[in-house]
């Protein structure tokens, strides 16, 4: 599930969204955030690269940046953690570039070697205004 976390939120938790110092620096490039509302300080933290922004205003006409993030992370930084969230790129859940032979692949090769299985698939289809699908 989709959360929207506030850019303060974000340079509160900075310090358990570094990571690891072991992790490789071709990892770290590959999660840099560079998006629209980036700033400096957020080249050292561990953030998807396909976050989302939105800029909110308040009542009082202040400009409030908030990213899109995963529900855990959302709840982690809530609770002012020191620790990375469970699921993380900062926690060591970065797996990097997949190697050539992998790449190589079809859908159904993938399948085979997967550690998941989707028993199922769910499509969704809009249609205009009176219409209907059959």
């Amino acid at each position: 599930m989709l959360s929207w976390v506030s850019r303060k939120q974000l340079f509160d938790s900075r310090v358990s969204l570094v990571g690891e110092e072991s992790l490789d620096d071709d990892i770290r490039k590959s999660y840099k955030y560079t998006g629209r509302g980036s700033t400096v300080w957020m080249d050292k933290v561990l953030l998807s690269p396909y976050a989302s922004h939105k800029q909110f205003i308040d009542k009082w006409r202040n400009r409030i940046d908030r990213y899109s993030c995963c529900i855990i992370c959302l709840k982690n930084m809530e609770k002012d953690s020191q620790k990375p969230p469970k699921y993380s790129l900062a926690n060591g859940m970065a797996f990097g570039e997949a190697p050539d032979c992998m790449e190589a692949l079809n859908k159904i090769g993938l399948a085979l070697i997967s550690r998941n299985r989707n028993s199922s698939h769910m499509f969704s289809f809009y249609t205009g205004q009176h219409q209907s699908i059959r």
